[in-house]
């Protein structure tokens, strides 16, 4: 009777080998998770970030297009660059980073009488490189 006692009391090694990868599993998920929302809520960030710079750079293309259409139409069919301070210098690579994190780019393509303005945001994350864009058509309306 003594000897089945002591077997009840006591865990067995495969007991404990098994109880613990059941919490190594369980923690593995929890963290995994963790860093996917993670990942996923800075993505989202930056991407609003880009949208709202990508909107600035279409509220400076119509207040010069406000200004003088002659002079808004003249950039057309080029590629500008958008400094932080809202300056266009012409070029597709932009040596301006705004914030440290993106880069703006305003693409004007003549179509008739109008104008086409793609903004492209563009940001590194991680080793991806992200971008966001904005197209918009400005005619002259005055």
């Amino acid at each position: 009777m003594k000897k089945n006692q002591q077997k009840i009391k006591g865990a067995t090694l495969i007991e404990v080998v098994i109880v613990v990868s059941i919490v190594v599993i369980v923690l593995t998920a929890i963290i995994s998770g963790t860093i996917t929302s993670l990942s996923v809520t800075n993505y989202s960030s930056k991407k609003n970030q880009a949208t709202k710079l990508a909107q600035e750079v279409i509220e400076l293309s119509r207040k010069e297009r406000d200004q003088s259409w002659s002079a808004f139409l003249a950039k057309a069919n080029r590629t500008w660059c958008v400094a932080e301070d809202g300056t266009f210098t012409q070029g597709s690579t932009c040596p301006y980073t705004i914030e440290g994190v993106f880069s703006r780019v305003v693409q004007y393509t003549q179509v008739g009488n109008s104008v086409e303005a793609t903004v492209t945001i563009g940001w590194v994350e991680g080793a991806n490189t992200r971008t966001s864009k904005i197209q918009t058509v400005f005619t002259p309306w005055k």
